[in-house]
């Protein structure tokens, strides 16, 4: 009889063990998947911001591009009033 408790008791022990070792994975668990899904939420903001500066970058370009042949323009503007005068 005493025997049987005892193993009762280890069981009910192990059953408690085991089960705070569960809730303490389960939080892990919790912890690393809320960590993933700030990543991708980081990791689509960053796309976002690598995409948009691409844009940026292909405005500039076309910025100058259209600042030098306004530059050009006037230069040969200022060049015909010069040989006019």
């Amino acid at each position: 009889m005493v025997d049987r408790e005892r193993t009762i008791n280890e069981k009910d022990n192990t059953i408690k063990e085991l089960t705070a070792k569960n809730l303490e994975m389960m939080q892990q668990i919790n912890s690393l998947e809320s960590i993933a899904a700030v990543k991708e939420d980081l990791e689509s903001q960053l796309n976002l911001a690598h995409q948009l500066i691409e844009k940026l970058q292909e405005s500039k370009e076309k910025l100058q591009r259209e600042l030098e042949t306004a530059s050009d323009y006037l230069l040969e503007q200022e060049e015909k009033t010069h040989k006019a005068n």
